[in-house]
């Protein structure tokens, strides 16, 4: 039964990724034909991924061939269902187009394949079914509570937090306190040393 399960869930993220890959496949050239950046000051900026328009990725790789070979790859699922090993489904899809995109290439599936994106990928997905559907309220407040939860238990199990603090904004808040205080730079400058090409902690 769980092997069936399983490939009910490949041969649906094949049916339903198609159209956001090809959709981001055609914006991809508008971006690159209009030199789409995203603004001095944003989270992307920070992450020095401040380009929509680039045609090569951080390792010199054409990102229309990673959106394309994408695409491909939801189309041959039920041949090798790879792209699920690699995390790629409803959850991560604006995630991983986004990455891509912005250059990071293969880095983009060392960041989602780590457990806790799976994890929160599956909360995801459960918030969203029928099983869901039975605890009321929209599909869509389901899954944003599903995965906060997810990620309160996360932070709790891998963090130490004052007794008061219980709500994953505030858990947030002390956490980028902690790595300022500790490691001497910023979260956001955390995050963009962990996704960096040349660390050794994700790859």
């Amino acid at each position: 039964m769980w092997a069936n399960a399983s490939t009910k869930t490949e041969f649906i993220t094949g049916k339903f990724g198609i159209g956001p890959f090809a959709l981001n496949n055609n914006s991809q050239i508008l971006t690159m034909l209009y030199g789409v950046k995203f603004k001095t000051g944003t989270f992307m900026d920070k992450l020095n991924a401040r380009r929509l328009d680039l045609s090569m990725d951080r390792y010199g790789k054409p990102i229309l061939s990673w959106l394309s070979g994408l695409i491909n790859a939801h189309v041959d699922v039920a041949k090798d269902p790879y792209i699920s090993r690699l995390n790629v489904n409803t959850y991560t899809y604006n995630l991983i187009n986004l990455m891509i995109r912005a250059g990071f290439g293969q880095d983009t599936f060392y960041f989602t394949t780590q457990p806790i994106m799976k994890q929160l990928a599956v909360a995801y997905q459960n918030a969203a079914s029928q099983f869901g559907e039975q605890s009321g309220g929209s599909k869509y407040r389901r899954q944003t509570e599903a995965c906060e939860k997810l990620m309160e238990n996360f932070i709790k199990t891998n963090f130490e937090m004052p007794s008061d603090v219980v709500k994953l904004k505030d858990m947030m808040k002390v956490l980028s306190g902690h790595f300022s205080k500790t490691l001497g730079i910023s979260m956001d400058r955390a995050v963009e040393v962990l996704l960096s090409k040349d660390n050794d902690i994700l790859h």
